[in-house]
């Protein structure tokens, strides 16, 4: 089987608190651990969100930084999914190195996580690439992206041995109707109840390095006026409304990376509700700052951990 390689193993994720000890055994275990406590941690942080315990996980939205900043916000993406109910995984990430207007599907058949391998809903790609909206992507672009590959360990990670098989898209930069296409064209395997959907993004990317330094002083300092802005943009998405996320985009230009998956996911979402009378319910349950920039020469990255229910 054609594997595609952790190219981030070692980099942006390892084991024993940070020091890379090479693709062994031990460093795997470490690893392992560090992702099972940042999960039971952010079980015990939403545990009180009991009104949600009886619908069923749709869609996650999950950063995709190096674990060291954004893992434990990760983690509360993972933490309310039960592997038993699930035999597919979409996962839709953003392209930071290759520009594409477009979305494209692995071409790999399996990929490669320090826990053991993940395999590729080969058929389900094809089936994509067979409505001509989709094309395969090219084998190099595809390992180069970490949008995609920093979801797999959490996903080996809370799978297991199951044989839950993934589907993933890179998603290039859509004007309105090709997202609101893609949405129409995703949506039946979200309405199945044994797929679930990982929407790969981070949120406000700030400072100079970005080319994006929005402050409104009346909000307090710099972090403070970067998570009101940002938590404007994940109300937007709560009110699953894609027409609010884009205006918001417009005014604001905030640089969340994962903007055209998560449109095609409110897409997807306005689709059923519309066509299926679909109950769907979208709550972030974790934010998170890389660092609190107070001087304009400070740096930061925005995480947020969202779910999209089902209610029954």
């Amino acid at each position: 089987m054609d594997t595609r390689k952790a190219k981030y193993w070692g980099t942006w994720y390892q084991g024993y608190e940070g020091t890379w000890y090479g693709e062994d055994e031990k460093d795997s275990i470490a690893l392992k651990h560090q992702l099972d406590l940042w999960l039971q941690k952010a079980k015990e942080n939403v545990g009180n969100l009991e009104q949600y315990s009886n619908g069923l996980l749709k869609a996650v939205i999950v950063p995709h930084a190096g674990y060291s900043y954004s893992g434990a916000t990760a983690a509360h993406s993972y933490a309310r999914i039960d592997p038993s109910l699930y035999d597919r995984v979409f996962i839709l990430g953003p392209s930071h190195y290759y520009r594409m207007s477009d979305c494209r599907v692995t071409p790999f058949e399996r990929l490669e996580t320090p826990f053991g391998p993940l395999v590729i809903d080969v058929q389900c790609c094809e089936s994509l690439v067979a409505t001509k909206k989709f094309t395969f992507l090219d084998k190099g672009v595809d390992t180069q992206e970490h949008s995609l590959e920093l979801q797999f360990p959490f996903l080996k990670a809370v799978f297991g041995s199951s044989n839950v098989q993934l589907v993933n898209i890179m998603v290039g930069v859509l004007d309105k109707a090709a997202k609101e296409e893609y949405g129409k064209l995703l949506a039946p395997y979200m309405k199945d109840p044994r797929t679930l959907f990982v929407i790969s993004s981070d949120f406000c990317h700030w400072g100079k390095r970005f080319g994006y330094q929005y402050h409104d002083e009346e909000d307090g300092e710099i972090f403070k006026s970067i998570e009101k802005l940002d938590r404007l943009g994940m109300t937007a998405i709560e009110h699953q409304s894609a027409k609010e996320f884009s205006s918001y985009l417009d005014k604001y230009q905030n640089t969340i990376c994962g903007r055209n998956p998560i449109g095609v996911l409110l897409h997807m979402i306005e689709y059923l509700k519309r066509t299926e009378s679909m109950q769907l319910e979208t709550l972030f349950v974790r934010y998170d700052q890389s660092m609190k920039c107070k001087t304009m020469q400070d740096l930061s990255v925005s995480y947020a951990a969202a779910w999209t229910i089902q209610e029954k």
